[in-house]
């Protein structure tokens, strides 16, 4: 008799404990920024508060155009666009930019976060999930919405610094399209995380890789190639406000 009761509890027990292990087991959840966490694009309203507080140089007019025409003919992939677009920033005191993101980022790029992307954020922090901010903006930017949403980590675009300056360059690849993929899965290996487990929530069609690489894949108000995919892969989509 006394053995059956113990036989019952130690299956007890080892039900227990394999429930906690379940609870307690890691996962990531990786978030877009443009169009997704925001309604807009971090890069768009830049350039809007730009020309409307007359601050771009024709130097950095020609930049932007150039960079916008190629890439869009595919004239030149969007790593090389990316890197002309870098070159504005050098020379750029980092403590000066600093203050310039500070006010672009409270007077406008914090209004345009969507309360659907908060809800969202705080459902997998509640579940205990390591929040991830994989996104092609720039690491000023995605810097500000990791601390105001008080995310875990950034995957992001980094522009290289040298000593206090910008050198115009940028560090290591764009994080665009297959780069995300190869982000998420380093970082992942790295942290002791599953790629395979892990969320993803993206906009556009160049999402197709990395949401094709986690188990859980969502399609935020997405773009129409991205619809159109996402029907057919049976990913989740979401419309969000």
């Amino acid at each position: 008799m006394f053995a059956v009761k113990k036989k019952s509890r130690h299956r007890q027990n080892k039900r227990y404990y394999l429930r906690m292990e379940k609870m307690n087991k890691k996962y990531t959840a990786f978030f877009d920024l443009d169009h997704t966490i925001l309604e807009e694009s971090s890069g768009s309203l830049m350039w809007k508060y730009n020309m409307a507080h007359g601050l771009p140089s024709r130097k950095h007019k020609f930049y932007m155009f150039a960079a916008a025409l190629l890439g869009r003919s595919k004239l030149i992939s969007q790593h090389r666009a990316m890197c002309i677009i870098a070159a504005m920033w050098k020379n750029v005191l980092k403590k000066d930019d600093d203050l310039y993101t500070d006010r672009i980022f409270n007077e406008v790029i914090s209004k345009y976060v969507r309360g659907d992307a908060k809800k969202e954020i705080e459902f997998h922090r509640a579940a205990g999930a390591h929040i991830v901010l994989l996104s092609a903006s720039i690491s000023s930017i995605c810097g500000r919405i990791k601390e105001h949403l008080d995310l875990d980590d950034v995957l992001c675009t980094e522009l290289e610094l040298d000593g206090e300056k910008y050198t115009g360059r940028i560090k290591g690849r764009y994080c665009w399209g297959k780069e995300k993929l190869y982000r998420a899965s380093a970082w992942c290996k790295q942290n002791g995380f599953s790629l395979e487990e892990a969320w993803y929530y993206g906009d556009a069609v160049e999402d197709r890789h990395i949401l094709a690489g986690v188990g859980n894949a969502n399609c935020v108000c997405p773009d129409k190639k991205l619809k159109k995919l996402a029907l057919k892969k049976n990913w989740k989509i979401l419309m969000w406000r």
